[in-house]
């Protein structure tokens, strides 16, 4: 998080986008010591358990954040 971003309230809603826009071949472990703790750990259906972490920025970008626990990449 950074200091002009906000936590976002779970669930999400994100109407309409794709699932992945990015994808970057980083560490959950990593992402946690950047992010800090994931704020939402859950069993997604047909991926497994991933972490998630989801943003707002002033200018009103919304940004998720999601590492599978079986995946070096979010």
């Amino acid at each position: 998080m950074t200091p002009s971003s906000k936590p976002l309230t779970f669930p999400v809603p994100f109407p309409g986008v794709p699932p992945f826009l990015f994808i970057i071949k980083v560490p959950r472990t990593t992402a946690a010591e950047v992010l800090g703790p994931p704020m939402v750990t859950d069993n997604f259906e047909g991926l497994g358990e991933g972490d998630v972490w989801a943003f707002e920025y002033e200018c009103g970008l919304q940004v998720v954040f999601q590492f599978m626990h079986h995946s070096d990449s979010g």
